[in-house]
């Protein structure tokens, strides 16, 4: 295609795409069974349709890491230790406390989505499907 001078990257853009996917995806196998790895691809496949998995990829262009999952873990760590703190002492959900922990939730939420409905959508659907996996798997 190069020597052809063709102006067509589509194929060559779709090459590199695979390629580092491939190889940013490796780092999961760190934390994953080869089984989970595939109930995780069914998931998405169920969850997603064609034209949600598309607009997640031009939000998101470059592969998810290993650093950009440490550091979402992160975040919700911190969230969720404020929300179970603030239920265990019975704090009012009003609160502006309450309401920052609230916030940040939403933040996270958009960060991934970009407020995208279609997108929103798809991962509550992957998070239903994955509630209703045996407990098991």
């Amino acid at each position: 295609m190069l020597r052809a001078d063709s102006s067509d990257w589509g194929p060559i853009a779709q090459v590199i795409r695979a390629i580092q996917m491939e190889q940013n995806t490796d780092w999961q196998k760190k934390y994953f069974t080869e089984d989970q790895l595939r109930t995780m691809e069914q998931l998405r496949k169920a969850s997603y349709s064609q034209a949600a998995e598309e607009r997640l990829a031009s939000l998101h262009p470059c592969t998810w890491t290993e650093e950009d999952q440490k550091r979402v873990d992160a975040r919700y760590d911190a969230l969720h230790s404020g929300v179970r703190r603030l239920v265990a002492e019975g704090a009012d959900p009003g609160s502006p406390e309450a309401q920052a922990l609230a916030e940040q939730q939403i933040n996270l939420l958009h960060e991934f989505t970009r407020g995208d409905a279609e997108v929103t959508a798809a991962l509550g659907n992957w998070w239903e499907n994955y509630q209703a996996l045996p407990a098991g798997q």
